[in-house]
Protein backbone atom coordinates (compact mmCIF):
# COMPACT_ATOMS: atom_id res chain seq x y z
CA UNK A 1 0.00 0.00 0.00
CA UNK A 2 1.33 3.29 -1.07
CA UNK A 3 1.41 6.18 1.85
CA UNK A 4 -1.39 9.06 1.54
CA UNK A 5 -1.00 12.04 -0.49
CA UNK A 6 -0.01 15.38 0.78
CA UNK A 7 -3.45 16.31 0.70
CA UNK A 8 -4.56 13.44 3.10
CA UNK A 9 -1.34 14.01 4.81
CA UNK A 10 -2.57 17.50 5.96
CA UNK A 11 -6.19 15.86 6.97
CA UNK A 12 -4.42 13.56 8.87
CA UNK A 13 -2.35 16.51 10.47
CA UNK A 14 -5.30 18.19 11.10
CA UNK A 15 -6.96 15.98 12.84
CA UNK A 16 -4.58 14.71 14.96
CA UNK A 17 -4.23 18.70 16.31
CA UNK A 18 -7.66 17.89 17.60
CA UNK A 19 -7.75 14.34 18.72
CA UNK A 20 -4.43 15.47 21.39
CA UNK A 21 -6.43 19.12 22.10
CA UNK A 22 -7.56 17.48 25.00
CA UNK A 23 -4.28 17.33 26.52
CA UNK A 24 -3.52 21.13 25.65
CA UNK A 25 -6.76 21.93 27.89
CA UNK A 26 -5.48 19.67 30.72
CA UNK A 27 -1.92 21.51 30.81
CA UNK A 28 -3.25 25.34 30.69
CA UNK A 29 -5.41 24.00 33.78
CA UNK A 30 -2.61 22.70 35.48
CA UNK A 31 -0.50 25.59 35.09
CA UNK A 32 -3.28 27.72 36.12
CA UNK A 33 -4.34 25.56 39.10
CA UNK A 34 -0.65 25.36 40.73
CA UNK A 35 -0.08 28.83 40.48
CA UNK A 36 2.79 28.66 38.11
CA UNK A 37 2.06 32.35 35.92
CA UNK A 38 2.57 34.07 39.65
CA UNK A 39 5.09 32.27 40.31
CA UNK A 40 7.22 33.93 37.57
CA UNK A 41 6.11 37.21 37.07
CA UNK A 42 8.44 38.84 39.19
CA UNK A 43 11.10 36.69 37.86
CA UNK A 44 12.88 33.98 36.10
CA UNK A 45 12.81 30.73 38.04
CA UNK A 46 14.99 27.96 38.05
CA UNK A 47 13.40 24.27 38.41
CA UNK A 48 13.91 24.24 42.39
CA UNK A 49 12.60 27.21 43.26
CA UNK A 50 9.26 26.45 40.41
CA UNK A 51 8.64 23.51 42.14
CA UNK A 52 8.75 24.88 46.05
CA UNK A 53 6.40 27.50 45.05
CA UNK A 54 3.80 25.37 43.64
CA UNK A 55 4.75 22.26 45.74
CA UNK A 56 5.41 19.68 42.75
CA UNK A 57 6.84 17.26 41.82
CA UNK A 58 9.86 18.66 40.26
CA UNK A 59 10.51 16.03 37.80
CA UNK A 60 6.79 16.06 36.74
CA UNK A 61 6.84 19.41 36.64
CA UNK A 62 9.33 19.46 34.43
CA UNK A 63 7.54 17.43 31.92
CA UNK A 64 4.64 19.90 32.42
CA UNK A 65 6.55 23.04 31.48
CA UNK A 66 8.25 21.24 28.31
CA UNK A 67 4.84 20.96 27.04
CA UNK A 68 3.71 24.79 28.53
CA UNK A 69 6.75 26.01 26.54
CA UNK A 70 5.50 24.52 23.36
CA UNK A 71 2.12 25.93 23.81
CA UNK A 72 4.19 29.55 24.21
CA UNK A 73 3.23 30.08 28.39
CA UNK A 74 6.98 29.95 28.87
CA UNK A 75 10.40 29.98 27.89
CA UNK A 76 13.46 28.19 29.06
CA UNK A 77 16.68 30.47 29.02
CA UNK A 78 19.66 29.52 26.90
CA UNK A 79 21.40 27.91 29.29
CA UNK A 80 18.72 25.51 30.52
CA UNK A 81 18.66 27.02 34.29
CA UNK A 82 15.75 29.27 34.45
CA UNK A 83 12.30 29.64 33.02
CA UNK A 84 10.67 32.84 32.15
CA UNK A 85 6.98 33.70 31.61
CA UNK A 86 5.66 34.46 28.27
CA UNK A 87 3.07 37.52 27.08
CA UNK A 88 0.51 34.45 26.65
CA UNK A 89 1.30 33.06 30.20
CA UNK A 90 1.08 36.82 31.55
CA UNK A 91 -2.60 36.78 31.15
CA UNK A 92 -2.69 34.02 33.73
CA UNK A 93 -1.20 35.64 36.47
CA UNK A 94 -3.97 36.49 39.08
CA UNK A 95 -3.73 40.48 39.31
CA UNK A 96 -3.39 40.26 35.42
CA UNK A 97 -6.05 43.07 34.61
CA UNK A 98 -8.06 40.74 32.27
CA UNK A 99 -6.59 37.81 34.01
CA UNK A 100 -7.60 33.95 32.54
CA UNK A 101 -6.72 32.15 35.59
CA UNK A 102 -9.54 31.51 37.42
CA UNK A 103 -11.89 30.86 33.87
CA UNK A 104 -9.07 28.42 33.00
CA UNK A 105 -9.59 26.52 36.62
CA UNK A 106 -13.25 26.86 36.41
CA UNK A 107 -13.15 25.24 32.89
CA UNK A 108 -10.78 22.39 34.23
CA UNK A 109 -12.40 21.98 37.02
CA UNK A 110 -13.65 18.55 37.11
CA UNK A 111 -17.36 18.78 37.53
CA UNK A 112 -17.19 20.59 33.53
CA UNK A 113 -14.35 18.81 32.37
CA UNK A 114 -15.28 15.28 33.37
CA UNK A 115 -19.05 14.98 31.21
CA UNK A 116 -17.76 15.62 28.33
CA UNK A 117 -15.60 12.18 28.22
CA UNK A 118 -18.99 10.79 28.77
CA UNK A 119 -19.72 12.61 25.57
CA UNK A 120 -20.75 9.62 23.24
CA UNK A 121 -22.88 8.16 25.72
CA UNK A 122 -24.64 11.52 26.26
CA UNK A 123 -25.54 11.86 22.76
CA UNK A 124 -26.88 8.34 22.52
CA UNK A 125 -28.99 8.91 25.34
CA UNK A 126 -30.17 12.40 24.58
CA UNK A 127 -29.18 14.27 27.68
CA UNK A 128 -26.70 14.22 30.57
CA UNK A 129 -28.74 12.98 32.80
CA UNK A 130 -26.45 10.75 35.32
CA UNK A 131 -23.23 12.06 33.54
CA UNK A 132 -23.38 15.62 34.88
CA UNK A 133 -23.17 16.95 38.08
CA UNK A 134 -24.99 20.07 37.30
CA UNK A 135 -27.81 18.44 34.67
CA UNK A 136 -31.55 20.16 34.63
CA UNK A 137 -30.13 22.95 36.48
CA UNK A 138 -27.28 25.87 36.59
CA UNK A 139 -24.41 25.73 38.26
CA UNK A 140 -25.31 27.47 41.20
CA UNK A 141 -26.99 25.02 43.53
CA UNK A 142 -24.33 22.43 42.83
CA UNK A 143 -21.46 25.47 43.86
CA UNK A 144 -24.11 26.15 46.71
CA UNK A 145 -21.79 23.85 49.63
CA UNK A 146 -18.54 24.29 47.98
CA UNK A 147 -17.61 28.17 48.33
CA UNK A 148 -13.63 27.58 47.21
CA UNK A 149 -15.33 26.38 43.92
CA UNK A 150 -17.99 28.79 43.78
CA UNK A 151 -15.20 31.82 44.10
CA UNK A 152 -13.36 30.23 41.54
CA UNK A 153 -16.40 30.53 39.31
CA UNK A 154 -17.56 33.98 39.81
CA UNK A 155 -13.68 34.89 39.34
CA UNK A 156 -13.95 32.85 36.41
CA UNK A 157 -17.12 34.28 34.87
CA UNK A 158 -15.39 37.37 35.68
CA UNK A 159 -12.11 37.12 33.65
CA UNK A 160 -14.00 35.44 30.93
CA UNK A 161 -16.17 38.43 29.82
CA UNK A 162 -14.24 41.63 31.73
CA UNK A 163 -12.64 42.53 28.48
CA UNK A 164 -16.34 41.91 26.07
CA UNK A 165 -17.98 44.13 28.67
CA UNK A 166 -17.08 47.63 26.97
CA UNK A 167 -17.57 46.32 23.53
CA UNK A 168 -21.20 45.05 25.02
CA UNK A 169 -22.44 47.87 27.13
CA UNK A 170 -21.42 50.24 23.38
CA UNK A 171 -23.84 48.03 21.49
CA UNK A 172 -27.24 49.21 22.90
CA UNK A 173 -28.83 52.41 23.85
CA UNK A 174 -29.22 52.06 27.26
CA UNK A 175 -30.68 55.91 27.48
CA UNK A 176 -34.54 55.43 27.67
CA UNK A 177 -33.78 53.52 30.92
CA UNK A 178 -33.23 54.74 34.49
CA UNK A 179 -33.40 51.64 36.51
CA UNK A 180 -31.67 48.39 35.21
CA UNK A 181 -32.59 44.82 37.40
CA UNK A 182 -30.31 42.02 36.11
CA UNK A 183 -31.55 38.86 36.99
CA UNK A 184 -29.24 35.82 37.58
CA UNK A 185 -26.14 38.87 37.91
CA UNK A 186 -23.69 36.41 39.43
CA UNK A 187 -21.00 38.78 41.17
CA UNK A 188 -22.16 41.92 39.30
CA UNK A 189 -19.77 42.77 37.41
CA UNK A 190 -21.34 43.87 34.20
CA UNK A 191 -24.11 45.75 36.25
CA UNK A 192 -21.54 47.62 37.64
CA UNK A 193 -19.32 48.29 34.56
CA UNK A 194 -22.82 49.12 33.37
CA UNK A 195 -23.67 51.39 36.06
CA UNK A 196 -20.12 53.27 35.75
CA UNK A 197 -20.43 53.97 32.12
CA UNK A 198 -24.05 55.45 32.64
CA UNK A 199 -24.19 57.49 35.79
CA UNK A 200 -28.34 57.70 35.12
CA UNK A 201 -28.86 54.45 35.74
CA UNK A 202 -29.73 52.56 39.14
CA UNK A 203 -29.26 48.86 39.38
CA UNK A 204 -30.86 45.80 41.22
CA UNK A 205 -28.56 43.04 41.57
CA UNK A 206 -30.51 39.75 41.80
CA UNK A 207 -29.44 36.02 42.08
CA UNK A 208 -29.41 33.43 44.78
CA UNK A 209 -26.91 34.96 47.07
CA UNK A 210 -25.75 38.17 45.21
CA UNK A 211 -24.78 39.34 48.94
CA UNK A 212 -21.36 37.30 48.51
CA UNK A 213 -20.18 40.45 46.07
CA UNK A 214 -18.73 43.71 46.77
CA UNK A 215 -21.37 45.73 45.88
CA UNK A 216 -19.95 48.81 47.42
CA UNK A 217 -18.03 50.57 43.81
CA UNK A 218 -18.23 51.28 41.17
CA UNK A 219 -22.18 52.38 41.56
CA UNK A 220 -22.21 53.95 45.54
CA UNK A 221 -25.71 54.25 46.09
CA UNK A 222 -26.96 53.68 43.00
CA UNK A 223 -26.34 49.42 42.94
CA UNK A 224 -28.31 47.54 45.19
CA UNK A 225 -28.63 43.95 45.75
CA UNK A 226 -31.85 41.23 46.52
CA UNK A 227 -31.63 37.71 47.03
CA UNK A 228 -33.75 35.47 45.80
CA UNK A 229 -34.77 32.75 42.22
CA UNK A 230 -36.21 33.82 39.05
CA UNK A 231 -38.04 30.72 39.03
CA UNK A 232 -40.74 32.15 41.81
CA UNK A 233 -42.35 35.19 40.12
CA UNK A 234 -43.26 36.68 43.65
CA UNK A 235 -39.14 37.28 44.58
CA UNK A 236 -38.20 39.63 41.07
CA UNK A 237 -38.39 42.82 41.64
CA UNK A 238 -41.25 44.79 40.40
CA UNK A 239 -39.12 48.13 39.74
CA UNK A 240 -37.24 48.06 37.01
CA UNK A 241 -37.35 49.50 33.85
CA UNK A 242 -35.39 47.70 31.89
CA UNK A 243 -34.78 43.69 32.97
CA UNK A 244 -31.56 41.70 31.92
CA UNK A 245 -30.39 38.87 31.71
CA UNK A 246 -26.76 38.00 30.14
CA UNK A 247 -26.06 34.72 29.44
CA UNK A 248 -28.36 33.91 31.71
CA UNK A 249 -31.22 31.51 29.80
CA UNK A 250 -29.06 29.51 27.91
CA UNK A 251 -28.21 27.73 30.93
CA UNK A 252 -31.87 26.05 30.81
CA UNK A 253 -33.80 23.60 28.62
CA UNK A 254 -37.14 25.12 26.76
CA UNK A 255 -39.51 24.29 29.80
CA UNK A 256 -37.50 25.96 32.28
CA UNK A 257 -36.22 29.00 30.12
CA UNK A 258 -40.09 29.65 29.83
CA UNK A 259 -41.07 29.59 32.94
CA UNK A 260 -38.07 32.48 33.59
CA UNK A 261 -40.04 34.01 30.86
CA UNK A 262 -43.30 34.22 32.22
CA UNK A 263 -42.23 34.80 35.85
CA UNK A 264 -39.68 37.90 34.18
CA UNK A 265 -43.49 39.13 32.14
CA UNK A 266 -45.30 38.84 35.59
CA UNK A 267 -42.83 40.66 37.26
CA UNK A 268 -42.96 43.71 34.41
CA UNK A 269 -46.88 43.63 34.50
CA UNK A 270 -47.51 43.68 38.22
CA UNK A 271 -44.85 45.54 39.14
CA UNK A 272 -46.30 48.43 37.22
CA UNK A 273 -48.53 51.45 38.17
CA UNK A 274 -50.07 52.31 35.08
CA UNK A 275 -50.75 50.25 31.29
CA UNK A 276 -48.30 53.22 29.90
CA UNK A 277 -45.24 52.18 32.72
CA UNK A 278 -45.58 48.60 31.28
CA UNK A 279 -45.19 49.16 27.70
CA UNK A 280 -42.41 51.50 28.17
CA UNK A 281 -40.40 48.40 30.09
CA UNK A 282 -38.64 45.86 28.12
CA UNK A 283 -36.69 42.37 29.04
CA UNK A 284 -33.01 42.24 26.75
CA UNK A 285 -31.45 38.62 27.08
CA UNK A 286 -27.35 38.97 25.97
CA UNK A 287 -26.98 35.41 24.18
CA UNK A 288 -25.61 33.85 21.48
CA UNK A 289 -28.27 32.88 18.71
CA UNK A 290 -27.72 29.62 16.78
CA UNK A 291 -28.00 29.80 12.68
CA UNK A 292 -31.61 28.95 11.38
CA UNK A 293 -30.20 27.81 7.78
CA UNK A 294 -26.34 27.03 8.21
CA UNK A 295 -25.24 29.50 5.81
CA UNK A 296 -23.89 32.26 8.35
CA UNK A 297 -22.97 30.44 11.09
CA UNK A 298 -21.15 31.30 14.43
CA UNK A 299 -19.07 28.61 15.52
CA UNK A 300 -18.78 29.62 19.33
CA UNK A 301 -22.58 29.63 19.57
CA UNK A 302 -22.34 26.05 18.57
CA UNK A 303 -19.68 25.07 20.94
CA UNK A 304 -21.56 26.78 24.13
CA UNK A 305 -24.58 25.27 23.04
CA UNK A 306 -22.91 21.72 22.69
CA UNK A 307 -21.36 22.85 26.30
CA UNK A 308 -24.21 23.67 28.05
CA UNK A 309 -26.14 20.56 27.12
CA UNK A 310 -23.65 18.36 27.96
CA UNK A 311 -23.33 20.18 31.91
CA UNK A 312 -27.01 21.47 32.57
CA UNK A 313 -29.34 20.42 29.74
CA UNK A 314 -29.27 23.61 28.47
CA UNK A 315 -28.04 25.45 25.07
CA UNK A 316 -28.44 28.31 22.56
CA UNK A 317 -31.61 29.01 20.72
CA UNK A 318 -32.65 30.47 17.04
CA UNK A 319 -34.35 33.60 16.47
CA UNK A 320 -37.16 31.83 15.63
CA UNK A 321 -37.07 29.64 19.23
CA UNK A 322 -36.90 32.88 21.26
CA UNK A 323 -39.28 34.58 19.78
CA UNK A 324 -41.81 31.58 19.94
CA UNK A 325 -40.47 30.81 24.02
CA UNK A 326 -41.46 35.04 24.33
CA UNK A 327 -44.98 34.43 22.26
CA UNK A 328 -45.60 31.29 24.97
CA UNK A 329 -45.62 33.92 27.76
CA UNK A 330 -46.94 37.34 26.80
CA UNK A 331 -43.56 38.42 25.56
CA UNK A 332 -42.75 40.30 22.22
CA UNK A 333 -39.38 39.51 20.25
CA UNK A 334 -38.90 43.36 18.78
CA UNK A 335 -35.18 43.52 18.17
CA UNK A 336 -32.39 41.72 18.16
CA UNK A 337 -29.22 43.53 17.91
CA UNK A 338 -25.64 42.15 16.74
CA UNK A 339 -22.51 43.39 18.57
CA UNK A 340 -19.29 43.03 17.90
CA UNK A 341 -18.32 40.01 20.07
CA UNK A 342 -20.92 37.81 18.39
CA UNK A 343 -23.75 37.98 21.22
CA UNK A 344 -27.00 39.99 20.39
CA UNK A 345 -29.05 42.21 22.49
CA UNK A 346 -32.31 40.09 22.23
CA UNK A 347 -35.25 42.66 23.21
CA UNK A 348 -38.29 41.90 24.48
CA UNK A 349 -41.77 44.09 24.82
CA UNK A 350 -45.09 42.58 26.83
CA UNK A 351 -47.36 41.93 24.25
CA UNK A 352 -50.41 44.05 23.99
CA UNK A 353 -52.84 40.66 24.36
CA UNK A 354 -52.29 37.51 24.99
Amino acid sequence: MTGPDSETQAAIARLQQHIHAYMRTCVIYAFAELGIADALQRQPQTLAELSQAAQTDSQALRRLLRCAQAMALVNMDAAGRCYTLMPDGRLLCSDHPFSQRHFTRLMGAWHRYEPWGHLAQIVKQGSSEGFSPTFGEDSMPFLADKPNARQVYHQGMRGYSAWTDTALIEAYDFSPFRHVVELGAGDGSFLKALLARHPFLTGTLFDIDPCESDIGQPGGSRLHCRQGSFFDARQIPGDGDLYLMKNVIHNFNDAKKSAILKNVHTAMTDGAQTARDVARRRLVLIEYVLDEDGDDRNMAADWIDLHLFVLNDGGESTLAQYRQLGQQVGLTLIRAIPTPIGRYYLEFKVSQSR
